[in-house]
């Protein structure tokens, strides 16, 4: 919301309007977040300084952290794409530290 990119009319309100359905979908389906999170994702509501009455939900996978790379990086992958966008990297180093609780159980289970 704060960068410098192209802000088209058209991806601002496709913005909003997923913003708003998430925020009704978890306020009048309250078993969405345990659902969400038996599925590993993380539900978080945020306010931003910059728009504090509008709370911005997002929703992340909860087992593996993801990084924004290096703005060259960005750079470089949107130009040869063609799409001005882009999506977090997983750090690869955290896949093998990553703790699977369910992996573990059933693997507890069938041993």
């Amino acid at each position: 919301m704060t960068g410098q990119g192209d802000r088209r009319p058209e991806h601002v309100r496709q913005f909003v309007v997923n913003a708003l359905v998430t925020q009704a979908m978890i306020a009048r389906a309250p078993g969405l977040v345990p659902l969400f999170t038996g599925l590993r994702y993380r539900l978080e509501t945020e306010s931003d300084p910059d728009v504090p009455k509008r709370p911005l939900t997002t929703i992340a996978f909860s087992g593996l952290p993801s990084f924004r790379p290096a703005d060259d990086l960005i750079l470089a992958a949107t130009s040869f794409s063609g799409v001005p966008a882009f999506v977090e990297v997983i750090d690869s180093d955290a896949l093998s530290r990553f703790d699977d609780p369910l992996k573990t159980r059933m693997q507890e289970l069938l041993c």
